[in-house]
């Protein structure tokens, strides 16, 4: 079983604890999404230590025809959802300012 992604842990990319200034602004592209739930199982996993895509930050709600991707007012933009998106559904783009 794989361990859960340590938020302070910078070989795993900027992934840090809530109450740091975010590193990246998350864009969406939601026509890409496939709704597979990558991003939110990384995120509960690396914020709860669970799979449990209800306890992520990032939602994907579903209707008939269409995906829609929301961040939670919790999401401290690390990225960790980015970095497990295959479809490019997010990019991460740096904040001005941040090294």
């Amino acid at each position: 079983m794989a361990a859960a992604l340590d938020p302070t842990d910078e070989a795993e990319g900027s992934h840090r604890r809530s109450g740091e200034m975010a590193k990246y602004e998350i864009q969406i592209l939601a026509e890409r999404c496939t709704g597979c739930l990558r991003c939110a199982l990384a995120c509960s996993d690396l914020y709860s230590g669970s799979f449990n895509p209800s306890r992520s930050r990032i939602q994907l709600l579903v209707s008939e025809d269409d995906w829609s991707i929301e961040l939670g007012e919790e999401c401290n933009e690390c990225g960790v959802c980015v970095d497990h998106c295959f479809y490019g559904a997010m990019q991460k783009i740096r904040r001005e300012g941040d090294g």
